[in-house]
């Protein structure tokens, strides 16, 4: 059980279907679960803490609405002539509409195991109904300051309307961009200002102007999209 923002307690989402079921239970790999959502309800299964990362960071993106764990399972004509079975890490469904089946792996073993070319393969034969396209994600795709951004973009995503309006009113009236310090003294929010930059960087109506920390010292600026919000 969880308690939410009123002090009442919500069940967490049950696990959703996928292709195979992650062993949990290991002494040598890193396995758990996830409960996205600010109304818990998801709840995803990880292997590895490099594939946590890319299910945390995928949710963070703006332009992302679903990922699904252990998904999509294809079938394929292997280099041997022989047909085989892959199952995919994640699928990646875009507010676009475009489906992404991703493989997380470390670059080693994609290297080692020649996991590109697998890959090349695998796609050239995969149905479009199945997924649009096929992308590779390891360590290089998730350095320290894109996971820690989305690790707070997670732990920032229970409501708070009022501290995102503010946000969202300082922002409307400044002319470019806005260190977020100054969202906080403006805006009188103090902490709060830093979980609502947050949740507006994962709606789409606030983004970093350069690759760093969300924090204090970030600097922020309205999207087209929240113009366009504020506009209408």
């Amino acid at each position: 059980m969880f308690k939410t923002a009123d002090g009442g307690l919500m069940r967490p989402a049950d696990y959703l279907p996928t292709a195979r079921r992650v062993r949990l239970k290991s002494s040598r790999t890193c396995t758990g679960s996830l409960v996205l959502g600010a109304d818990f309800g998801q709840r995803l299964e990880f292997e590895s803490k490099l594939e946590r990362d890319a299910i945390l960071t995928f949710y963070a993106r703006p332009d992302v609405e679903r990922v699904l764990s252990q998904y999509p399972r294809v079938a394929y004509i292997g280099a041997d002539g022989k047909p085989h079975q892959y199952t995919f890490d994640l699928q990646v469904t875009l507010t676009s509409g475009e489906v992404v089946a991703v493989e997380v792996k470390p670059e080693i073993y994609v290297e080692k195991r020649d996991i590109r070319a697998l890959l090349a393969r695998i796609a050239a034969q995969m149905p479009r109904s199945v997924a649009d396209r096929v992308s590779l994600v390891t360590e290089r795709n998730l350095d320290a300051v894109t996971v820690a951004n989305a690790e707070l973009i997670h732990t920032s995503r229970f409501h708070d309307p009022l501290a995102d309006e503010q946000v969202s009113a300082v922002l409307a009236r400044a002319t470019g961009t806005v260190i977020v310090a100054e969202i906080a003294r403006r805006s009188g929010l103090g902490p709060r200002t830093v979980s609502a930059v947050a949740r507006l960087i994962r709606a789409g109506e606030v983004r970093l102007e350069r690759h760093e920390h969300i924090g204090m010292g970030a600097r922020v600026c309205a999207t087209e999209i929240s113009q366009e919000r504020k506009a209408a």
